[in-house]
């Protein structure tokens, strides 16, 4: 809900005063009316940039990002169109962390912890949208990369180093992003609102983790399977199913 209050703030606004609202200049004019002089030189470019962020993300994964956080990255056509948009995404993924660090000097600055804090998940829930689909992007690169012929050491780098290591390889960063920002999201849940339905929408985040524990684990055990001369089976074929 505090997300939504400048959005709240503008729709209020619009039908009331005389002239047409100034867009380009609401944040600043928002930010200057909540907060206090210092804190509101952050707050207004991080909005700015959240709301860019926002935008360029719903184009390029064609829907609204509260429903597109959730979508399988590695489904044939969903993959396709992120290949396509991976410039956008990259943007798209850069506002949402200037966003960030806007919004952390915020807080520094004595900011109000309330509003700032629930901004402050919504663009850190973004850096991971962005980073789940360019990592997505990146993984079947790699597989592209790795032809029937591939050397067993590019083969042991790209797959079960760079991307399933359990150490920092892709998919582990993926892991350890949902497991902090479901705790996160659940004291901001908590903050606003009563426990009910939380458990509902905690359990989007567990299978979250679940869909790229069992991919690490799929690719860990089937690269490090394969005979010599064998080929590198598709990504398809260690894609978890929903």
């Amino acid at each position: 809900y505090r997300m939504s209050l400048p959005g709240m703030a503008f729709g209020a606004v619009a039908p009331w005063q005389s002239s047409p609202i100034n867009e380009e200049q609401f944040f600043s004019d928002y930010a200057r009316q909540m907060y206090p002089p210092a804190v509101a030189a952050e707050v207004a470019p991080a909005l700015e940039l959240l709301a860019k962020s926002q935008e360029a993300f719903s184009t390029a994964l064609a829907g609204p990002t509260m429903l597109r956080f959730w979508d399988d990255p590695f489904e044939p056509s969903r993959l396709k169109r992120l290949q396509e948009h991976e410039k956008e995404l990259r943007q798209a993924r850069l506002w949402a962390e200037g966003a960030e660090a806007h919004l952390a000097k915020a807080l520094d600055l004595g900011g109000d912890p309330a509003s700032l804090s629930s901004l402050l998940l919504g663009a850190r829930m973004l850096d991971h949208l962005g980073m789940k689909n360019l990592y997505a992007v990146e993984i079947a690169g790699y597989f592209r990369m790795l032809g029937p012929d591939a050397p067993r050491e590019k083969v042991n780098l790209l797959l079960r180093i760079q991307t399933a290591s359990h150490n920092h390889g892709l998919i582990q960063d993926l892991m350890d992003s949902t497991t902090e920002l479901r705790e996160v999201y659940r004291q901001a849940w908590l903050a606003e609102y009563q426990p009910y339905r939380l458990g509902t929408a905690l359990g989007k985040w567990d299978a979250e983790f679940q869909y790229w524990w069992k991919m690490q684990k799929e690719i860990q055990e089937g690269i490090g399977g394969l005979k010599a001369g064998e080929p590198v089976p598709p990504l398809e074929s260690f894609r978890p199913k929903r």
